[in-house]
Parts: structure tokens; C-alpha cells; sequence
């Protein structure tokens, strides 16, 4: 019996000591899973907060207005007012040398606040200066690719005064490369966010997280090693500084499956906990997939809203938007800009002869050929169909004209198409803008005016807009005006010219129709016929002149208007006995 109860005692013994020991590990594997998933999370939150500053941070805007030459106006309304609306306790604008010129705090009573974050935060300067350097300019960066989208950055928690912050480092980049920093080392935004009870209570509401509570970290504290023996059997997170010491502790009541399998059937808790782990994998798969395809097509609509589908340049509102910018920098007492509207002499031939789609790739390569013209700091736009505008920065008029000549050149050597080799050409009008107080609109209208006056002067060349030829638009819209009232009120009049047969008998009048203007007097038929025809108003000065006629004869007039593929007129006249008239 002994020696049977001995090993059934052994074999309990040792059945039961297995269970606790695999309980143990599982509640210790439970513990330290916890803390990853925190620990990650808290990673994860810090990026947050240090994306929030790529906003504001990778800008072309804030390169001009930060680096360049600081406008503490402009810093006010885009750093300050953007970190304090979105929770955060403080900004700071750092120069090229990491000295303050601009502070702006959620505390304006606590003045030391801004000055001890400075101090606080010289490793996290450091890296990003360091990251800075490895970088390179940013003009070696836009040589290659369109725009800077990546974050020079760092990130880190502190503590002051008994309260711990997240402090994050960011420097000021160009995206688009319209402004470059004119030193080798840029501005640097400094944002500091409190970490609070709300974070402990957030960090609970994702993490599932049962009775976490956060404190400061001891002196010489330093991190958690993979199985951590912490008192109570408590979970621990930690808050690290820049030198990666702890500075701020989690602690929460990790679950205990251990004691859990122990009351329980292992089997089936197993084959749950293995069924729900794949199922969760499964889970994020499909919802990092589904992330991946919404964050790409939300870029791609941006990008479609500010560019063209065909060639990728920017569209009439990126262009409108880039004018009231460049029109800012002149009133902040920029140098003046020129605005150039271009348009091919030949498209429609080319779209009547060859089909669209080889209208598309000419426009493909004619936004090439444009891109190629202009300087880095210029800005191409499409229009539409096949028209381009160009804003030229900082512009003479000896460097517009230029600029337009290298276009007019360019466009004039033949292009290799599928089709064949074509000879298209291009008109130019250009528009210099000295004033930055005019609408972006009027500085576009001119330049299509000037373009206007190209193109009748015989394409291929570019003109420079003046006030004549506004004046010109006007005068000639004022005198639709004036036909349109003159033909309202049946001012215009009609001389008759006989005509006669080789007897010398009349046998018609030929109606001649004159209009003596008001203030001008005379306006010759060879200026108001064609503006008629311009406006609209052709058929009704044709009318005008048919029923004047006949009643000036003296008949009766029964007119019918029918209306078809053409529209005419029939017209049945009585005559007094005597008069010969001809229709």
C-alpha cells in the first residue's frame, strides 16, 4: 500500500505542483503581455502627439515665416493658437541658433514655464539637430521626390515641478519646396502636453485596464525587465525621458488566467483563448488592411482637389491658392511677381485630326516642356483643356519676358507624338504685379487679356499686359451695351438705296442700316455688326431691320418665325399701288 500511496501521493503531488507552476507562468506571461500592450500604447500616443506638429511643421509657410524671416504675427496665429486650441499646455518657436523668439502657454501665470520646458528638452534638440544633419538640405531632398512628408522629430516625457510632460521636438521643413530655408540649420517648434488623470483614465477606457493609477517614478528608478516581480502583483508601465530613465509610472491589476485554468476545464479555456487570439488576428489584418486603403484614398482625393488628373500639376485652386500667398509676400514688402497665361495655337487641329487621346499626350508633354521652363520656385498650373498659368516669384520685367521667350521657343520646335511630329506653337500673355493688393482673380484676367492680344497679333509670340488693353475690353463691352438699349428703343436708322434695272427703273431699295450714337456720333457698321454678332444680338438687329423696312414703305407686315435645324423668316408685304420692293 505504501509504496501505492506514494506515488499516487508523487503523482498528485505532482499534477497539482504542475498546475500551480503553469498558473504562475501564465499569470506572469498575462502580467508582462499587459505591460507590452501599455507600454506600446503610451509609444503610440507619444507619436500622436508628435504628429500633430507635421501640421504645422512641414509647411513651405512656416519655412518663410519661422526660419527665414520670423513674423511673430503669423506665429501667433498658426503655432500658438493651433497648440493651445488642440490641448496642449505650450509652444515654442526656436531660431536657427535653438534660442527662443517666440512662447506661447495655456498658463500665462506660470511665466517660468516656457523657459524650464527649453531646458528640459536640450537632448531632444540635440537628436533633431543630429537627425538634421543626417538629413541633408532640404533642396538635395525635393531633387528626389515631389514633396517632404517625413517628420524630422523627437519625443520624450520629463518632469517639472512635481508634474510630467510629453515634450516634443519638430523642425520646420519645406513640403512643396516653393520656400527653402536660407540657413543650413532651420526653426524647431517645441510643444509640451501635460500628462494628467485623464491620461490614466483614456489609457483605462482603451486597454480594458481594473484599478490604474499613475505616480511619479522614485529616484534611480530604472525600467522593468521582461517578468518584473512588482509588489502586489501590480502591472507597471513606464514614462521615460530623453535619456531613457523612467520619470512616470502606470500601475494596474493585471488579469490572472492561472487561477482562472485552475477553476476551470484547461481544455476548452485553451481552445477558446487559442480561437479568440486567431480570430483578433484576424480582426486587425482585415481592419489594418481596411486602414491602409482609407488613408490612401483620403491622400489621393487631397490630391486631386488641388491637382490636375492628366499631367499632376496643380489646378486652378492650388493656383489661386498659390497667387494669394505670393500676393501676401508683396504686401509683407516681397518683390513683385508676373503671372503668365499660356495656350496652344494648334490644339483642336491636333483633336479634330488625331483624336483625344492624342490631344491628352500632347498636353502630357506640353506640361513637361513648361516644367522644364520654369524655376523651382515657380508654380505651373493647368487651367484646363489647353490652357497653363505660370506664377513667377520675385519677377523683373526683363526676367518675365524671359521666361516667356524660352516658352514660345520651347513650344515652338516640333513634338514627337504617337501620331507623328507636330508643330503646335503657343501664345503668351503676361501680367506683372507690383501690388499685392489686387484680388488673384483680376492678376489672372489680365494676363488672359494680354494672351488675347497675342493670339490677335498673329500667335506665336507673348505680349505684356498694359492699360489699354483693359481700357479697350471696356470700351467694347460699354458699346454692347449700347446696341443692346440703341435696339430697344429702335434708335437705329435705315437708308435706302435705290436699285435699278438697265432701263433705268427701280425696281428694289436696298435698306441700309446706320446708328448715330449718342456721345460718339457715327459708329460704322463695320464695328457694330461684327459686336452684334459677338453679343448675341444679331438676330435682333436683323429683325430691326425688316420690320423698319417695311414699315417705312408703307405696307403691312405679317411675319411667322420657325424654328428647326435653321431658323428663318417668312415675311408677306402689301404694298401701296405704285412702289416696287425687293425681298
Amino acid at each position: 500500500m505504501w509504496p501505492w500511496l506514494a506515488v499516487s501521493g508523487a503523482a498528485i503531488a505532482l499534477v497539482v505542483g504542475a498546475q500551480l507552476y503553469f498558473a504562475r507562468i501564465a499569470d506572469d506571461a498575462a502580467l508582462n503581455r499587459d505591460r507590452t500592450i501599455v507600454q506600446t500604447g503610451i509609444a503610440g500616443w507619444k507619436k500622436e502627439i508628435a504628429d500633430k506638429s507635421s501640421s504645422v511643421t512641414i509647411w513651405d509657410e512656416a519655412v518663410q515665416n519661422l526660419a527665414n524671416a520670423f513674423d511673430a504675427d503669423w506665429a501667433g496665429t498658426n503655432v500658438g493658437a493651433y497648440f493651445l486650441d488642440n490641448d496642449y499646455d505650450a509652444a515654442i518657436v526656436l531660431n536657427g541658433d535653438d534660442s527662443p523668439v517666440y512662447k506661447a502657454s495655456a498658463e500665462p501665470e506660470n511665466g517660468e514655464l516656457p523657459g524650464q520646458l527649453v531646458a528640459a528638452s536640450a537632448k531632444l534638440i540635440d537628436k533633431v539637430r543630429r537627425a538634421e544633419i543626417a538629413r541633408g538640405s532640404a533642396s538635395s531632398v525635393l531633387q528626389t521626390q515631389q514633396s517632404i512628408s517625413e517628420a524630422v522629430d523627437a519625443t520624450a516625457a520629463t518632469l517639472l515641478n512635481g508634474r510630467l510632460f510629453i515634450l516634443t521636438a519638430a523642425l520646420v521643413q519645406p513640403d512643396f519646396g516653393n520656400v527653402l530655408p536660407s540657413a543650413d540649420r532651420s526653426a524647431i517648434i517645441l510643444s509640451a502636453m501635460e500628462v494628467d488623470e485623464a491620461f490614466v483614465d483614456a489609457m483605462s477606457q482603451r486597454f480594458l485596464l481594473t484599478g490604474a493609477h499613475m505616480h511619479l517614478a522614485a529616484p534611480g528608478d530604472t525600467l522593468l525587465e521582461e517578468f518584473p516581480v512588482v509588489e502586489n502583483r501590480e502591472a507597471r508601465a513606464d514614462l521615460v525621458d530623453g535619456a531613457g530613465n523612467p520619470v512616470g509610472v502606470i500601475d494596474w491589476n493585471p488579469p490572472q488566467p492561472g487561477k482562472s485554468l485552475l477553476m476551470q476545464i484547461m481544455p476548452p479555456v485553451i481552445v477558446g483563448m487559442l480561437g479568440l487570439a486567431g480570430w483578433a488576428i484576424v480582426l486587425y489584418q482585415r481592419s489594418r488592411k481596411a486602414t491602409q486603403r482609407l488613408v490612401a484614398s483620403e491622400a489621393r482625393a487631397a490630391h486631386l482637389a488641388y491637382h490636375d488628373s492628366l499631367t499632376g500639376l496643380p489646378n486652378r485652386a492650388m493656383l489661386a491658392d498659390r497667387m494669394a500667398h505670393a500676393l501676401a509676400g508683396i504686401r509683407r514688402g516681397g518683390k513683385s511677381i508676373a503671372v503668365h497665361c499660356i495656350d496652344l495655337d494648334r490644339f483642336k487641329e491636333v483633336n479634330d485630326s488625331y483624336g483625344h487621346e492624342a490631344g491628352d499626350e500632347l498636353i502630357r508633354k506640353t506640361a513637361h516642356l513648361l516644367s522644364k521652363a520654369c524655376r523651382q520656385s515657380d508654380t505651373l498650373a493647368r487651367l484646363g483643356g489647353d490652357e497653363f498659368a505660370i506664377i513667377q516669384l520675385d519677377a523683373t520685367p526683363d526676367t518675365a519676358a524671359q521666361l516667356a521667350e524660352r516658352i514660345v521657343k520651347s513650344l515652338a520646335e516640333p513634338i514627337d507624338l504617337a501620331a507623328g511630329r507636330l508643330f503646335i506653337g503657343a501664345s503668351v500673355g503676361v501680367s506683372m504685379i507690383p501690388d499685392g493688393n489686387i484680388e488673384p482673380a483680376e492678376g489672372l484676367r489680365q494676363a488672359d487679356l494680354a494672351l488675347y492680344r497675342a493670339k490677335d497679333a498673329g500667335r506665336g509670340r507673348y505680349t505684356f499686359f498694359d492699360c489699354d488693353m483693359d481700357a479697350s475690353v471696356k470700351g467694347r463691352r460699354a458699346l454692347q451695351d449700347d446696341l443692346r438699349a440703341a435696339l430697344s428703343a429702335k434708335a437705329l436708322e435705315l437708308h435706302y438705296q435705290p436699285q435699278v434695272n438697265g432701263r433705268s427703273e427701280i425696281v428694289g431699295l436696298e435698306a441700309l442700316v446706320r446708328w448715330k450714337h449718342p456721345t460718339r456720333g457715327h459708329i460704322s457698321p463695320t464695328v457694330f455688326i461684327p459686336l452684334a454678332e459677338e453679343s448675341g444680338l444679331i438676330d435682333d438687329l436683323g429683325m430691326f431691320t425688316l420690320l423698319k423696312a417695311f414699315e417705312d414703305r408703307g405696307g403691312s407686315v405679317c411675319l411667322n418665325r420657325f424654328r428647326g435645324w435653321d431658323k428663318w423668316i417668312s415675311a408677306s408685304v402689301m404694298l401701296r399701288p405704285g412702289l416696287a420692293a425687293a425681298g
